[in-house]
């Protein structure tokens, strides 16, 4: 396969590669190790291409210093091209980079939600507070 040919998906695939965002974290393994990169799948015949420049944080002037085939690897979504194709990185600080914006917005999320859930109990025990209500009867 070439490099050019490398990132392209099957025609089958193109709803995997629109699922796929730039920027997201994905697990794959290595299908094949080029001079010029290497082909990650994903399973079936999805895969994306990892260009050498993208293999690792260090110069690699062949992307088999660092792969083989086989290995199994966590890469970021670089760009998902209309042409169906898939470029990802390697490198170890691009995904540091990308876990922790994730984690952040995880925490973010979390304490949004405690916030709201402290609202709600604060709200409702002041609604208890206000009046005793008997089982079976109707609240207005």
């Amino acid at each position: 396969a070439s490099a050019s040919k490398a990132g392209t998906l099957l025609r089958n695939e193109k709803d995997a590669a629109r699922a796929m965002a730039e920027g997201e974290v994905v697990v794959g393994y290595v299908k094949s190790v080029l001079a010029s990169g290497a082909v990650i799948g994903f399973g079936g015949s999805f895969a994306g291409f990892v260009r050498k420049a993208s293999v690792a944080d260090r110069f690699v002037s062949d992307a088999q210093e660092c792969l083989s085939v086989g290995q199994s690897v966590l890469a970021v979504v670089e760009t998902v091209e209309s042409s169906k194709k898939v470029f990802l990185s390697l490198k170890e600080s691009d995904i540091k980079e990308k876990q922790k914006k994730a984690a952040a917005q995880r925490s973010k999320s979390y304490f949004a939600e405690l916030r709201k859930l402290a609202d709600l109990e604060e709200a409702l025990a002041s609604t208890q507070n206000r009046s005793t209500y008997r089982v079976g009867e109707v609240v207005k």
